[in-house]
């Protein structure tokens, strides 16, 4: 019962040590270990991504490695010791992602958790993974191409895989032979993509001044494609470059003019009895050379022989080139050639002879002989806020028209194309000319449309990238309804088809459209 006596207008107010109640719930219940995270703003300014910091809208935190820890091999530590935290949205991963909806949704453990322990992907990638799932956007450069694959494929995101593919697609050839040198067991898949680029690009690899630089594995792995777009007898001669500079083969020149070349010729026959009982060595000749192979590469030589088409070369150069190398080609394989020449052209192929692949020609008809019109996008590394493209026109020999054009390409919201001149043009007639056209679009733009635009065309050289030559455009470039195209010359046209400096290589020329700054004004 209360007592009446009590003067309830006179009650002080109850006075707490707020600070000293919530250090003590905290140290009972540690409900507040992350209070001092959240940032106590309107709800409404909240976006959707994720987040190195947590906010009041994130349900769901992923727990990882830094880069760091994961290079410290000797690293033991457990996933509560993982330093990288990122905070997210459960039901937008879930949503973009069929591998997390079903680990979020299908009564597993992780779905009841608020954090879930990736171990074995850095936060710094698995960031920009989750960037992609809310944003469709995946940043990808030569820096970051095999790990975003990588981790594409363990997430189940095609479209992520396929934005590395159009990636690989864009790479410049001296950027793919990196990639192939620095091959520390890439992923099937992925090196299946290098080795296709490599054929489609295999003037450029196959060179006999580049050819030895390939691994093994490479070469052998292009050498069993059919679509290789080179004379079979290129093929042959680059590989038996690649066997000299990357066996222990010993190829050793006679000269039957040479009396002195006589007497050691001389001295080696007399010593043939020491030579049979040395098994490490296998020493065959023919007209021209002496071959010593190391007994330990003759599998191997062996082995790329075998994958050599040779009854798809000419009789001449059978004679005039392979015959020379003949003591070192299994016998077989050079019968099998000269009968197959011996036989009328239009014969058909029995049906044993359809499965042997020697025997059928490389596919080159699959290999597209249209100019490229298609753009694609790609990462600068020089300027922080630019949007680039890169238009690699093929075949750049089979233009017949005066004029080249792209594919309609967006940036910056907005549509545009690119013109080429691989003949010159009025302006420039012996230069080779490239044009930037604004597209207007009448359902999104007004008629009279305006673009301040600041940007810069590159010439590609695909043998030395220091050698790619720049073209920048006057500041704030105004594209209007009366002016939509601006262009310049670029190149003399007698030093782009000079195939020597590199900027016409395997009969394509690349161009790259650099925009700085595009403010579309209204009309």
């Amino acid at each position: 019962m209360i007592n009446q006596n009590m003067d309830i207008l006179n009650v002080k107010p109850i006075e707490l040590d707020l600070q000293s109640l919530s250090i003590a719930t905290a140290q009972n219940s540690g409900q507040w270990d992350e209070f001092d995270q959240y940032k106590f703003v309107d709800e409404s300014d909240y976006e959707e991504q994720p987040s190195f910091q947590k906010n009041l809208s994130h349900d769901l935190t992923f727990i990882l490695p830094t880069l760091d820890q994961l290079e410290d091999v000797t690293n033991n530590s457990n996933g509560n010791e993982l330093k990288g935290r990122i905070y997210a949205h459960k039901n937008i991963v879930a949503r973009k992602s069929e591998y997390f909806n079903l680990l979020l949704t299908n009564g597993m453990k992780e779905s009841t958790q608020q954090e879930i322990t990736i171990p074995n992907i850095s936060v710094d990638i698995f960031f920009e993974i989750l960037m992609f799932l809310y944003t469709s956007d995946l940043s990808v450069n030569q820096d970051n191409l095999t790990s975003m694959f990588l981790v594409c494929d363990q997430f189940l995101l095609e479209d992520g895989k396929q934005i590395c593919r159009a990636f690989i697609k864009s790479l410049d050839n001296p950027t793919l032979e990196k990639f192939l040198l620095e091959d520390n067991g890439l992923c099937t898949e992925l090196a299946e993509l290098y080795i296709e680029q490599v054929c489609f690009n295999s003037s450029f690899f196959l060179q006999i001044e580049r050819v030895s630089k390939l691994g093994k594995e490479v070469l052998l792995k292009i050498l069993e494609r059919d679509d290789i777009p080179l004379k079979e007898i290129e093929i042959f001669k680059s590989t038996i470059e690649w066997i000299k500079v990357n066996t222990s083969i010993i190829i050793e020149e006679q000269d039957n003019n040479n009396n002195n070349n006589n007497n050691n010729n001389s001295n080696n026959n007399n010593n043939n009895n020491n030579n049979n009982n040395n098994n490490s060595n296998t020493t065959t000749n023919n007209n021209d050379n002496n071959f010593i192979i190391e007994k330990q590469d003759k599998n191997l030589i062996s082995k790329l022989f075998h994958l050599i088409r040779f009854p798809s070369i000419e009789y001449n150069d059978m004679i005039e080139i392979v015959e020379t190398y003949s003591s070192i080609i299994p016998s077989p394989l050079l019968l099998e050639a000269y009968k197959h020449l011996s036989k009328p052209k239009l014969m058909p192929l029995s049906e044993k002879d359809l499965l042997n692949p020697r025997l059928c020609p490389r596919k080159k008809s699959n290999v597209s002989t249209a100019p490229g019109v298609e753009v694609i996008s790609f990462q600068c590394s020089d300027h922080k806020n630019c949007c680039s493209v890169s238009w690699p026109i093929h075949n750049f020999s089979n233009i017949k028209s005066q004029k080249h054009v792209s594919n309609c390409f967006e940036m910056f919201g907005l549509n545009w194309k690119m013109w080429a001149y691989p003949a010159g043009e009025a302006k420039h007639s012996d230069s080779f000319s490239v044009y930037l056209e604004a597209v207007r679009v009448k359902e999104k733009e007004s008629y009279d449309f305006l673009r301040n635009t600041t940007f810069f065309f590159g010439l590609v050289n695909q043998r030395n990238k220091t050698l790619c030559r720049h073209y920048p455009s006057s500041p704030n470039v105004l594209f209007n309804y009366e002016k939509s195209v601006w262009g310049n010359g670029l190149i003399e046209l007698k030093l782009l088809y000079d195939k020597s400096l590199g900027y016409m290589d395997n009969d394509t020329v690349t161009i790259q459209l650099h925009i700085l700054e595009c403010i579309a004004l209204d009309g």
